[in-house]
């Protein structure tokens, strides 16, 4: 789908809300339900949380959809503070603390200095969340992404995860851990696969522009096969 064909679905959408307000004007909680719809229309904003335990890609994953090196990433636990990331027209990273509610300002170059376990142990500075601000084409369009989910847990007293996502929207999860991918035996499956000796139904392939697209087709069941994202 292209930004064009995402726009004219996005009037249609308005359209078809609209339609529905109409039904019954004299239904408060109809008009609400609608002018809320239409709200997170306009809003124009796709949530996207990178949620998972200690050390497992998740700054990386998210670093190769912005195009750059913007959130710290390593072998060893390295996030204590959540990070969200929405565009901006200059880079920089909005600190909110915990305790005094108050606000601060600072470059991106010294992010590290207060997210990281080793810049921040334990979140011995008390940060609630870093908002990182970014002039990134897939931000500017309207994601907005959320990071640093750690210690196995899904929520925290200072941030709970579930309460960012709204209602009406599809929610997808995927659990595993590197012991899952190390007892996979790729060294006998590949050449297997290559050869053709182990077919794979493979039903589309998308490039990962195109993966709400992707999502789409999933959740409709409509691949007929496995569905493959090209990076």
């Amino acid at each position: 789908m292209d930004l064009k064909e995402y726009e004219q679905r996005k009037f249609h959408l308005a359209e078809i809300i609209r339609s529905a307000q109409a039904i019954n004007t004299k239904s408060t909680e109809l008009n609400g339900d609608c002018r809320e719809l239409l709200a997170r229309l306009a809003e124009d904003q796709f949530n996207l949380m990178v949620v998972g335990r200690f050390s497992r890609g998740k700054s990386t994953l998210m670093n190769a959809i912005l195009g750059g090196d913007y959130l710290p990433s390593g072998i060893v636990p390295m996030t204590s503070v959540i990070t969200t990331v929405r565009y901006g027209s200059r880079p920089q990273v909005v600190l909110h603390f915990r305790d005094s509610g108050l606000n601060r300002e600072v470059p991106l170059s010294p992010l590290d200095e207060y997210v990281t376990q080793k810049g921040n142990p334990g979140n011995a500075k008390k940060i609630g969340w870093a908002e990182i601000q970014l002039s990134v084409e897939i931000l500017r369009r309207g994601f907005f992404f959320v990071d640093g989910m750690v210690g196995n847990k899904w929520s925290f007293s200072e941030f709970a995860s579930m309460d960012v996502i709204p209602t009406a929207v599809c929610l997808t999860t995927y659990d595993g851990s590197p012991q899952d991918f190390v007892r996979t035996p790729l060294d006998q499956l590949i050449p297997k696969i290559a050869s053709g000796a182990l077919p794979v139904q493979v039903g589309k392939v998308f490039h990962l522009d195109d993966i709400v697209e992707a999502h789409r087709c999933m959740e409709e069941n409509q691949a007929g096969g496995k569905i493959v994202v090209l990076t």
